[in-house]
C-alpha cells in the first residue's frame, strides 16, 4: 500500500487527493472508519461517565414504522416551497438560506443533504421519555454528514472538540469527491 501511495506522488507530487485515490477504495475506506469507530468509542465512554442510565438529550432509534408516520408528521409540518419563498420575501432574505432545525442538534441533516436517503431515524430524547428508556436502546453517533447528535454535554460541541484534536473539523465532513464522504450511522452505547 505505501508503495502504490508513493508511486501516486510520483505522479502528481502536490496531488495528494490524486496520490491517496491510487489506494484501493476499500483499504481508503477502512481508514476512515476506523478514525469514525474512534471517535465513536471516545465519545460512548463520555457519555456512559455522564450517567448509567438515559438522560435527557440522548438519542434512541425511531422503530421503522413510526420513522414513517414520524417523516410524514414532519412533512405536514414543514412549509411548502411557495410558503418558504413568501416568507423569505417578507424578511428580506433569500429562500432556504434558514433551517428550522440546527443541524446536527437534534435535526436530521439526512433531509437536508440529499445522502441520507435510507439513514435511520433517531429522536432526542426528553427527561419524561428518558425516565422510561432504558440505556439499552441509547445510540451515540458515528461522525458523518447524515447524523444528529445528542443535545447534552456528549453532543456536537464534544465531538466538535474530540475531533478538533486531530484537525478534523466535524462540521465540515461534506467532500466535494463523493467517495470520501461520510454518512455517518448510530450505534448502541451498551449491548445486551
Amino acid at each position: 500500500m505505501q508503495r502504490t501511495l508513493l508511486e501516486g506522488y510520483a505522479k502528481s507530487p502536490t496531488d495528494h487527493l490524486a496520490a491517496f485515490s491510487t489506494i484501493a477504495r476499500n483499504m481508503r475506506m477502512m481508514y476512515a472508519h476506523a478514525y469514525q469507530s474512534y471517535v465513536w468509542n471516545h465519545m460512548a465512554s463520555e457519555r456512559l461517565k455522564l450517567s448509567l442510565t438515559a438522560v435527557a438529550g440522548d438519542l434512541v432509534l425511531v422503530p421503522p414504522a413510526a420513522a414513517s408516520t414520524l417523516g410524514k408528521r414532519k412533512a405536514e409540518a414543514e412549509p411548502d416551497a411557495a410558503e418558504v419563498a413568501e416568507a423569505a420575501e417578507g424578511s428580506g432574505r433569500e429562500a432556504g438560506t434558514e433551517t428550522g432545525a440546527n443541524e446536527g442538534e437534534g435535526g436530521s441533516s439526512a433531509d437536508t443533504d440529499g445522502g441520507g436517503v435510507g439513514m435511520k431515524e433517531v429522536e432526542v430524547l426528553t427527561a419524561e421519555e428518558a425516565a422510561r428508556t432504558s440505556l439499552f436502546d441509547v445510540v451515540m453517533p458515528l461522525p458523518g454528514v447524515a447524523v444528529s447528535y445528542p443535545t447534552h454535554t456528549v453532543g456536537l460541541e464534544a465531538y466538535r472538540a474530540k475531533m478538533a484534536e486531530d484537525g478534523v473539523d466535524v462540521s465540515d465532513m461534506h467532500h466535494s469527491h463523493k467517495a470520501y464522504n461520510l454518512q455517518g450511522d448510530y450505534r448502541n452505547i451498551v449491548a445486551r
